[in-house]
């Protein structure tokens, strides 16, 4: 293969990391997990619902989370996700306005955490 860096403009850029984003609001990976035993698929419908409803005070002012959307799940290793055996998971969300993530697991037994955040740079 030709030598790319020969091109002073490559070369420039070259090893040159920046935050990305899709654009798309604002994305987070969450992560959650059951230290108990298994994420069942009932855990997983609460949490999700949660995500993706609007909570707050209904005031008009914006305050309170806003719905977001479940843009994958899946696991650290990529297995596929059972439900007998699996006890951590992953998430992508997006959206646009905030998010309580400890308000989603209430009443599961799972533990959950913002492991990426993703905003865009404009």
């Amino acid at each position: 293969m030709a030598d790319l860096t020969a091109d002073p403009v490559i070369a420039a850029n070259y090893r040159t990391y920046f935050n990305s984003q899709s654009d798309v609001g604002r994305e987070a990976v969450i992560k959650i997990t059951n230290g108990t035993g298994p994420i069942t698929d009932a855990e997983i419908f609460t949490i999700t619902n949660y995500i993706t409803m609007t909570h707050g005070s209904g005031d008009g002012l914006g305050t309170g989370d806003s719905p977001w959307v479940v843009a994958a799940i899946g696991t650290a290793d990529g297995a596929p996700y059972d439900s007998s055996t699996t006890q951590e998971i992953f998430m992508r969300i997006q959206g646009t306005g905030e998010l309580t993530v400890a308000s989603a697991v209430v009443g599961t037994g799972c533990t959950i955490e913002i492991v990426a955040y993703f905003a865009p740079l404009h």
